[in-house]
């Protein structure tokens, strides 16, 4: 985009001038890690011992997630080529595809499988797409924001517009090229692949995202943090303790392409034990996340007994409830609660959705009421929006330097349209639709509201 985004974001005090190195510079292209192995020495077909130990190195802190999926490896036949059809399969073979560093998939239409001599097939998902889920996907596949070559791309497979795929992961010394398909050997790519369609919040994620919005001027800061959140995982943890990470709040509507976020909050599931396979995984995330001097600025995370408040426990607990995950952990393991975007992991929409609520009803919070109206506009056109109060009582905070301590008193906030539309008018080009006229989008939001 002809500017040096990390230069701009440190005189703009997002960014410490010490960390400039590390960031990734880029508003154009997406972070690629390098290749690590999730367990070594996992033999071919050996479906079951990495659930083994994910279920002991995770034990009394993944709301249980991982005994119910290692139960589920004696439950079914895990013979091999698996049909993948359910959650306990999707996640059996998506972990063991972690410890395969030679695995490789196929996707094709489901009747044009091309016959493959001398291959190893772990398990087939069978999967149907929309064409604009298929650009998506191959969105991820190749991470090129050139919108016009991936559409070129997609042309060039001549799949129907309403697509039914097979989706083959396997084992080959050859290096396969059949017309009309995509194949793929490279170990990111595909671990990227099996996060999307072996997990059914990314691939409804497809289907409703939208790419065109992403890839527009208005995300390039988010695509500098989300990127540079994921050098920092992959590079300062190991693959096992990066899935106790999840990101979440505005991060979340940058990947369904609603707004841009301006910060990276995160919820980290801690150690019940108190041990980490990193090393340093403690001091890691207070160096880079608690203390306010060496602190990456954007990065914000929840780890509870290390970067925690006493109220977040009850707040974590009804919050989660509410969509329905029994605790933090749970929504961080359990993929009902999560989904993958670009290799991340990343909150469900409906516990985003839940918070807003909450936001709207308790705080009268204009950015939480907007972003449940375009949520409304965009995605889910049935969405139950929250009755605005005409006022409110919230507690505020402030620093007491007389006695150097966090003190709170009560104020009285008022709902207002004026107020409303100074907060449209101010924060409209984070949703990349400034062009849009802000009298007249009030107006949406007032019946929307039914205010």
């Amino acid at each position: 985009m002809g500017i040096d985004i990390v230069d701009l974001l440190i005189q703009e005090r997002k960014i410490k001038k010490e960390n400039r190195n590390f960031f990734h510079n880029s508003a154009d292209s997406w972070y690629k890690p390098d290749k690590k192995i999730l367990f070594e020495n996992i033999d071919m077909f050996d479906f079951k011992t990495p659930i083994q130990i994910l279920q002991k190195y995770f034990k009394k802190s993944d709301g249980d997630y991982f005994r119910k999926l290692l139960k589920a490896t004696d439950d079914y036949d895990l013979l091999p080529p698996i049909d993948i059809k359910n959650e306990y399969l999707e996640q059996i073979i998506f972990y063991y595809l972690q410890c395969r560093p030679n695995i490789k998939v196929i996707i094709s239409q489901s009747d044009k499988i091309p016959k493959l001599k001398g291959i190893k097939v772990a398990g087939i998902k069978k999967i149907k797409l929309s064409n604009k889920a298929c650009l998506g996907l191959l969105y991820q596949i190749y991470q090129d924001n050139d919108l016009k070559d991936l559409e070129d791309k997609l042309n060039g497979l001549e799949w129907d517009y309403d697509t039914n795929l097979n989706i083959m992961f396997y084992e080959s010394d050859n290096n396969d090229n059949v017309d009309k398909t995509i194949i793929l050997h490279d170990f990111n790519q595909v671990k990227r692949v099996a996060m999307i369609v072996l997990n059914k919040n990314s691939l409804s994620l497809l289907e409703k995202q939208d790419v065109k919005q992403i890839v527009k001027k208005h995300n390039c800061i988010s695509m500098v943090f989300v990127n540079t959140y994921n050098k920092w995982l992959t590079s300062k943890f190991t693959p096992l303790d990066q899935i106790r990470f999840i990101l979440q709040s505005g991060a979340v509507l940058f990947a369904y392409g609603l707004r841009n976020t301006r910060d990276i909050d995160l919820i980290v599931c801690p150690s019940a034990i108190n041990k980490y396979q990193t090393k340093d995984f403690e001091k890691i995330m207070i160096n880079d996340v608690k203390e306010k001097k060496t602190k990456y600025i954007f990065l914000d995370a929840w780890l509870k007994d290390l970067i925690w408040r006493d109220y977040f426990d009850e707040w974590a607990k009804q919050w989660t409830h509410s969509f329905g995950a029994e605790s933090l952990c749970d929504s961080i393991f359990n993929p009902k609660y999560h989904f993958y975007f670009q290799g991340m992991k990343f909150m469900i929409l409906d516990a985003e959705i839940e918070r807003r609520k909450v936001r709207v009803t308790d705080k009268l919070n204009y950015l939480a009421m907007f972003d449940l109206y375009l949520i409304k506009e965009r995605i889910y056109p049935t969405l139950s929006l929250p009755k605005i109060p005409r006022k409110c009582k919230m507690y505020r905070r402030y620093f007491d330097k007389k006695t150097k301590t966090i003190k709170k008193f009560k104020q009285t906030v008022c709902f207002s349209t004026k107020d409303l539309l100074d907060w449209i008018i101010r924060y409209i080009p984070r949703y990349g639709i400034e062009n849009m006229s802000k009298e007249k989008l009030l107006d949406k939001i007032r019946i929307a509201y039914e205010f």
